[in-house]
């Protein structure tokens, strides 16, 4: 009262909070991909707009390793990350303009 807020402001805040999260989780679509970790400089092939957005090619060649190398699951993610991105490449076609077949 001596206020002039109510006490349950910030009870509805958390609830409001949480419904705000529940809509954007559903928003959210991942790239095919996202599970993997990857080096920075695979980085700008695999993310390339982000990348841009945020600096450009040249700043993910500043660290070359990010990743706790030493440890057998990241290491072993990061070759299957590598799998994953040369299957991909693979899959793609190249469009008729571009001498492949058409889609």
């Amino acid at each position: 009262q001596l206020t002039g807020q109510s006490i349950y402001q910030d009870v509805e805040a958390i609830k409001n909070t949480k419904e705000l999260y529940k809509s954007l989780k559903r928003e959210i679509v991942y790239k095919d991909g996202i599970q993997f970790p990857r080096e920075m400089k695979d980085l700008p092939n695999f993310l390339p707009r982000l990348c841009e957005k945020y600096g450009g090619a040249d700043r993910s060649q500043i660290h070359p390793y990010v990743w706790n190398l030493e440890m057998s699951d990241v290491n072993a993610l990061l070759i299957e990350g590598k799998t994953f991105d040369k299957q991909q490449r693979t899959k793609k076609t190249k469009s008729r303009k571009k001498g492949g077949n058409p889609r």
